[in-house]
């Protein structure tokens, strides 16, 4: 279980990167999506996409909603690093 962990997350740390990279450059224009649910939510759809869109997520309902789960709790932690100076 520890090698999968290990793997997954470095397999993981490409997306989260270009996903907070988004919002925090979309955060920087509208404080709408400075909001923990908007990154939530966009870490969900996210998810959603890819199971929908690959056969192999989206064929077994567990996997599908443990991609959308956990691409949900992505986006929620990388959100917890930012910190705007006018919020």
């Amino acid at each position: 279980m520890i090698p999968a962990t290990i793997f997954g997350g470095l397999l993981a740390f490409i997306p989260n990167l270009f996903g907070s990279l988004l919002m925090a450059s979309l955060a920087e224009r509208h404080a709408a999506a400075r909001d923990p649910i908007a990154w939530t939510a966009a870490g969900a759809l996210a998810g959603a996409g890819i199971a929908w869109t690959w056969p192999g997520f989206g064929g077994e309902p567990p996997i599908g909603f443990a991609l959308v789960l956990t691409s949900a709790v992505c986006a929620r932690l990388c959100r917890a690093q930012f910190e705007w100076a006018d919020a």
